[in-house]
């Protein structure tokens, strides 16, 4: 670095020289001359130290987008997931807003793996991200939990109304044909924010909903996002061709 400034501030007192016509300069120019040569490096410095800063923030936003994006799906992932989920906690209390978590998790995945292999079943994953992809709202988030298991946040959403969406993701589920034809179908449990509650209490809920939907017979939404402790959970079967209608419409 000392040998480059070295050469540079040689290279810049030639052109000055050159600039000015003149080989013999008296005190007050080879003053100007220093300052012309101080003020040129610095520019030249700034701008290099800008370029250097911008290409470490471009890295920088790529690296923590690595770290918050699921590598398989392109979701955000788990723990995406879960700094979203506090942040929309922290609004809902504020605000005295709704918030519902959705877990959902893949029927038969392991059947998937074990007849066509994990291959396969990476491609099943990715065709499941998409279909959530499409038929999420603006300002859902959805993430994948781990394995076949993913999650949506649902911002100033009621479980009622978030079953309305899953509805519409169920059929989307059922009607989408992926790689080999396979078609599969999604399980989900639904809950609500409760007062005093936090993230992780509401998605173990969740996720007993959706053991209870698998319990059912699978291809179901179940539903427990409501206040109370004991029997509020209502079941959603599989869509009826009425209903289906409805829904689409």
């Amino acid at each position: 670095m000392y040998k480059t400034m070295v050469l540079m501030a040689n290279f810049l007192m030639i052109g000055y020289a050159n600039a000015h016509h003149t080989a013999e300069v008296d005190t007050s120019s080879i003053h100007h001359m220093i300052h012309w040569m101080l003020t040129t490096l610095f520019g030249i410095i700034t701008a290099i130290i800008l370029v250097i800063y911008r290409r470490q923030r471009s890295k920088l936003k790529v690296l923590t987008e690595l770290a918050l994006t699921d590598d398989l799906t392109k979701l955000n992932n788990r723990r995406s997931l879960f700094a979203r989920a506090n942040e929309e906690m922290s609004i809902a209390k504020r605000k005295g807003q709704h918030l519902t978590v959705a877990v959902c998790d893949i029927d038969h995945f392991k059947s998937v793996n074990d007849t066509y292999g994990h291959d396969v079943g990476d491609d099943v994953l990715r065709h499941v991200a998409d279909i959530f992809r499409e038929n999420v709202r603006a300002g859902d988030f959805v993430g994948r939990l781990g394995g076949e298991e993913f999650a949506i946040l649902l911002p100033d959403t009621t479980g009622e109304q978030a079953n309305v969406l899953l509805e519409r993701l169920l059929i989307s589920m059922r009607e989408s044909v992926g790689c080999n034809n396979i078609t599969v179908t999604i399980s989900a449990g639904v809950s609500s924010n409760r007062p005093d509650e936090d993230f992780i209490s509401m998605l173990k809920r969740a996720d007993n909903a959706l053991y209870r939907a698998k319990d059912a017979g699978r291809d179901r939404i179940v539903d427990c996002s409501c206040d109370t402790e004991i029997n509020c959970c209502t079941h959603v079967g599989p869509t009826t061709e009425k209903l289906k209608k409805e829904i689409v419409v």
